[in-house]
């Protein structure tokens, strides 16, 4: 790669180059901020805005958590009703296998009343 022989800036600080750095979170830095340079590159070249390739992320991952019915039953519900969702700032606790996850919590709101079991 050319970054392994260039030195970089990582918050406005000229760094050594890769092949010369030893420290690993410095490393970790420099690799970071060479990856985002060239996603913001490669993003302008395309014309896709960030928005966008967000919005395709969270669609992707949608449709792989989701079966078709479940995809069919959410596109219905969001035709028919307008939530406004609202990131919390508490985390919450899930299990996922067999280890505890911790969260953000997200709030569900409408103008409108629901059935208890419809949203």
């Amino acid at each position: 790669l050319i970054f392994y022989d260039a030195p970089t800036n990582v918050h406005g600080r000229q760094t050594l180059s890769l092949c010369r750095t030893v420290n690993p979170e410095e490393k970790r830095r420099i690799i970071g901020d060479m990856f985002v340079k060239e996603i913001d590159r490669t993003a302008n070249d395309l014309n896709v805005t960030w928005d966008n390739l967000l919005l395709y992320a969270l669609l992707n991952r949608i449709e792989i958590a989701t079966s078709e019915e479940e995809r069919h039953v959410l596109e219905e519900r969001s035709r028919r009703n307008q939530y406004v969702a609202t990131l919390l700032p508490i985390r919450i606790v899930g299990v996922k296998g067999d280890c505890r996850t911790y969260s953000y919590c997200v709030e569900l709101s409408s103008d409108q009343t629901h059935q208890t079991g419809m949203v």
